[in-house]
């Protein structure tokens, strides 16, 4: 099941959506640190609760975002703003790629924004919502 998400972030929205659910799987354990079966336990958790993880799905790169981290690779940066972050087709892929990366994220839709938020809480720290 993991396989198909982009387990970081989607797990990081899981925590910061289900919160006290989530500290009796995670026991403190920072996001980095947590194991499968923590991992597995949270995607179910938010099965239950009805949390879509959606965006956070793992499909074959769109053209576009393939050449765009091309062209990334090619300087690596340690910043990037992404404008019109919208579902997130480029911010995951690119995250994954270069997960240090510290990345402003601005859209004009405030629930992108709130979404982009919960990720932010549940321990992406390298993610600026504007």
């Amino acid at each position: 099941m993991q396989t198909t998400l982009y387990i970081k972030p989607a797990v990081a929205y899981i925590i910061s959506k289900l919160t006290e659910e989530s500290q009796l799987i995670t026991q403190g354990t920072t996001l980095d640190k947590l194991n499968n079966d923590q991992i597995d336990s949270l995607i179910r958790l938010a099965k239950e609760n009805e949390i879509k993880l959606y965006h956070f799905k793992k499909t074959e790169l769109l053209p576009r975002v393939e050449k765009v981290l091309g062209h990334i690779n090619a300087f690596y940066p340690k910043t990037m703003l992404d404008i019109g972050t919208g579902r997130g087709v480029f911010i995951w892929p690119l995250l994954d790629f270069y997960p240090e990366l510290d990345v402003t994220c601005i859209d004009v839709l405030s629930k992108r924004i709130e979404f982009l938020e919960h990720v932010r809480n549940g321990g992406i720290s390298n993610i600026t919502p504007e």
